[in-house]
């Protein structure tokens, strides 16, 4: 259990700063419009991929073809899968690039939709390694992506002495990391095969989506999405080294919920439970909030240089917002283990939609996360209470 744990922060730690090293070199090769529009178009793959998926990844595409039966090998349904996804992507990224064709040009709108399909590759390469880690498949997994980070900041540095190639670099290069995986590239083959039909219904006919999980993904993304919608490209990527280092330390979560969740099933009184993962969380908030609070200008001075926002008041804020998601991932988590998940999704969606409003009017950045760190601690107090009033006598 040690070992794995060990091996998942390993794994996400390499991918937080493959990612951040991979944006700091473009950003110093490629011109401010263009890192805007890349920085732009990465946002929204992350974002629509929560709609594609449908909160769950890959449970609302898992039947895309009648012959594919529960026989099928389960790779081979991850290739259809990983199809599906990049079909449907391939639609919205079509959309999206007209729009930056007709408002900026020819040039944006490629270098938009080049982006988008890189950052599509990206997630379907997730989705194998989460396979990995389902069957306990840890060391391979951190292999596999420590080869794959390797290459990635090796062609970073390829684009940086020789940036007309980036448009090669966002698409081939990008297809390499899929095989070193090796079967992802199955994903190409098995596009031929979709049924295209059956998209349609899996999305019509499915009554059961993951709005908890939906919810949580555009909270996640909401500062983001309002920065864009409201400032423009060329500030989200002004801010976009901070949001990043963020981003990151909130991704790390993912090692605290491998180790922190397995443990607190294996307790019997909900007390205990649910003190144990805020214990958990809020240690590692603590850790990794001061962390970024100490270290985060210098990295953006590092690896980005003077170019990019380094105030002092953003650091604050991101450090107090990564201090209560964590928190409200301790109280949250203790309501998935419980069976409260659809408590836990009416508060989270609530608090999300309630929060829209106040940002849509916000006039600074500042303000936006303000009413984000607002929200999260509102939503962790009704967290709160569903465990006091569920937990009773418990001891």
């Amino acid at each position: 259990m040690k070992i794995n744990v060990c091996l998942s922060f390993g794994t996400t730690l390499c991918k937080m700063i493959t990612g951040l090293l991979f944006l700091a070199i473009l950003s110093h090769a490629i011109t401010n419009a263009e890192y805007s529009i890349i920085v732009t178009s990465l946002f929204f793959a992350q974002l629509l991929s929560v709609f594609v998926d449908g909160g769950i990844n890959n449970e609302v595409l898992s039947l895309t073809k009648e012959t594919l039966d529960n026989d099928t090998d389960e790779y081979q349904k991850l290739s259809m899968n990983g199809a599906v996804r990049l079909v449907v992507h391939l639609f919205f990224s079509f959309i999206l690039s007209i729009y930056f064709i007709l408002v900026d040009g020819w040039n944006a709108g490629w270098i938009f939709f080049l982006g988008y399909i890189s950052g599509v590759l990206s997630s379907i390469l997730e989705t194998y390694s989460i396979k990995l880690k389902t069957e306990y498949k840890y060391i391979e997994d951190f292999v596999l992506n420590l080869f794959c980070s390797m290459f990635i900041l090796l062609s970073s540095f390829f684009v940086y002495m020789f940036p007309q190639f980036l448009v090669l670099y966002l698409v081939f290069f990008r297809l390499i990391p899929l095989a070193i995986y090796r079967k992802p590239l199955h994903v190409f083959k098995m596009i031929k095969m979709i049924d295209y039909k059956m998209i349609k219904n899996n999305y019509i006919e499915r009554k059961h989506y993951s709005i908890d999980s939906i919810a949580t993904s555009i909270n996640l993304q909401l500062d983001s999405f309002f920065l864009l919608l409201l400032f423009g490209r060329e500030i989200y990527a002004y801010y976009q080294p901070l949001n990043r280092l963020y981003n990151s330390c909130i991704g790390l979560s993912s090692a605290v919920v491998s180790f922190a969740i397995p443990y607190a099933h294996l307790l019997t009184s909900k007390v205990k439970k649910v003190c144990f993962l805020v214990f958990s969380f809020s240690l590692s908030a603590i850790i990794i909030s001061l962390l970024y609070c100490s270290f985060s200008r210098d990295v953006v001075m590092t690896f980005f240089g003077d170019k990019f926002s380094m105030d002092e008041k953003y650091i604050i804020l991101f450090s107090v917002l990564i201090f209560v998601r964590y928190l409200c991932a301790s109280f949250g988590s203790y309501l998935m283990i419980s069976g409260e998940q659809k408590k836990r999704a009416l508060i989270n969606l609530t608090i999300t939609i309630l929060c829209i409003p106040l940002i849509s009017i916000s006039e600074t950045y500042s303000d936006i996360l303000m009413v984000i760190i607002g929200g999260q601690v509102f939503i962790s107090c009704l967290y709160l209470l569903v465990f006091k009033k569920g937990a009773g006598y418990d001891k």
